[in-house]
């Protein structure tokens, strides 16, 4: 664990002032298995509201598509439902048939599309107010479509991941990943509050640590 934690020094300074500078109450995890990253994925998804929009960033084969259905898989309350990547389809939408809150939830990845296209890629004012939304590859979407309110969702590996190895499987290995969520409006600084203290309250073996 000391090892990880030097990885990640010089780093996490730079995150906190980061934090600071932008005065929000941001929250760094250490979470140190995908199953934890579900379960990370998982206490946003629990506080779901319409209109939330998470935009999932990091480098590829970082995890964002796994946090995605994480995230998906306890909304819809199916533990095993299949949730895969929607580079290709663009967006994948799934129907939240509760009578708590029912809502679509879009999957949408953007690496394929330049800022122009995202504009025209679906109605974002109907999607970004009355569903919920998970963006990987956000910056497609350009300083007009960003939405103010908004959790940005920053994933990194704590080593170099082997991109053909994963490409090969289809799988993520099993490692360490630092996740930080930055919220932007106080409904999402509350709820992003509340997570911190639930995670400090769980025992070491959950794989989640929170750093800062």
């Amino acid at each position: 664990m000391n090892s990880i934690v030097n990885v990640y020094s010089s780093s996490l300074e730079s995150t906190r002032k980061e934090l600071d500078n932008k005065g929000s109450s941001g929250l760094s995890v250490l979470v140190e298995t995908e199953e934890a990253l579900h379960s990370l994925a998982g206490k946003l998804a629990r506080r779901i509201q319409t209109g939330d929009c998470l935009l999932l960033k990091g480098e590829m084969g970082v995890g964002k598509s796994s946090f995605a259905r994480g995230y998906i898989r306890q909304a819809l309350l199916d533990p095993v439902l299949q949730v895969t990547s929607p580079t290709f389809l663009l967006d994948n939408v799934y129907c939240r048939d509760t009578d708590e809150l029912p809502v679509e939830i879009h999957h949408m990845d953007l690496w394929r599309l330049s800022d122009a296209e995202s504009r025209n890629f679906v109605d974002f004012g109907y999607v970004f107010t009355q569903c919920v939304s998970l963006i990987e590859w956000p910056d497609r979407l350009g300083e007009l479509l960003t939405p103010d309110d908004r959790l940005d969702v920053n994933l990194y590996l704590t080593d170099k991941p082997d991109l053909d190895k994963i490409l090969e499987s289809g799988e993520l290995p099993e490692q360490s990943r630092r996740v930080d969520l930055d919220p932007h409006g106080i409904e999402w600084t509350e709820r992003i509050n509340q997570i911190k203290s639930e995670i400090l309250q769980m025992p070491t073996q959950s794989g989640l640590k929170v750093i800062s």
